[in-house]
């Protein structure tokens, strides 16, 4: 299965919470638990440069996975950038992906770009 994309605009200096949910290919959720979840974003995608990373098996490490809306199952990826932090990016756009490890399993869920829309109140 390729990588999904989904395109976004990143707030700076506000709070971002995104929450993305994995679902097959008949549109049932898929049950995260046991999985763990990675991000970072980069100025291009062959830069070595990390303008941030994300990962979900570390305590406030901006993602998370839990329980999808109406569901019990944790099939919901979801990104917090807190204010604090989106305010100190200086980008104009970069690039993303999104993803998930259970063992030696690694499956890349989501990719795009990222455009950041500069604050003017700070």
């Amino acid at each position: 299965m390729a990588a999904g994309q989904y395109n976004f605009t990143l707030e700076q200096g506000s709070t971002l919470i995104k929450q993305f949910t994995y679902k097959d290919s008949n549109g049932t959720v898929v049950n995260l638990n046991g999985y763990t979840a990675s991000m970072q974003i980069r100025p291009d995608i062959n830069s070595e440069t990390k303008i941030a990373d994300f990962n979900s098996s570390i305590l406030n490490g901006g993602l998370s996975i839990i329980p999808t809306s109406g569901s019990a199952i944790s099939g919901t990826i979801q990104l917090n950038i807190h204010a604090e932090s989106s305010s100190l990016y200086t980008f104009e756009t970069a690039v993303y992906d999104i993803e998930i490890k259970s063992g030696d399993i690694v499956t890349r869920l989501l990719q795009g770009r990222i455009k950041l829309s500069k604050e003017v109140t700070r």
